[in-house]
C-alpha cells in the first residue's frame, strides 16, 4: 500500500443466512481499478485479476500475505524505466 492510502473494509455474505453481516475484510483497494496489460496487476492496488476475484474466498492469512507483498510488487511493476529501455 502506498503512503497516504487507506484500506477499505467490506461486508461479507454469510453462508448460513445469505445475508450481509458485519465481517470486515481488509482490502488494499483504492477504487482505481485497471489491470495493467504489461504486468497483469491492478494499477490501483497491485493485485492480480485472480487475487481480486478470489479476495473474499481467500482466508485472512492469504489476504495478509498478498498485502505484505504489494509494496514490492508495485515498485517492481511500475518503476520508471529509462526511455528506450525494454
Amino acid at each position: 500500500m502506498l503512503a497516504g492510502q487507506r484500506r477499505r473494509t467490506y461486508l461479507a455474505p454469510t453462508r448460513r443466512t445469505r445475508r450481509t453481516r458485519r465481517c470486515p475484510i481488509e482490502s488494499p483497494c483504492i477504487l482505481v481499478c485497471h489491470l495493467d496489460p504489461a504486468s497483469g496487476i491492478c494499477i490501483g492496488c497491485g493485485r492480480s485479476g485472480e487475487e481480486i476475484a478470489n479476495w473474499v474466498a481467500m482466508g485472512e492469512k492469504g489476504r495478509r500475505a498478498v498485502m505484505a507483498a504489494l509494496p514490492a510488487r508495485m515498485a517492481d511493476a511500475f518503476a520508471k524505466k529509462p526511455v528506450g529501455a525494454r
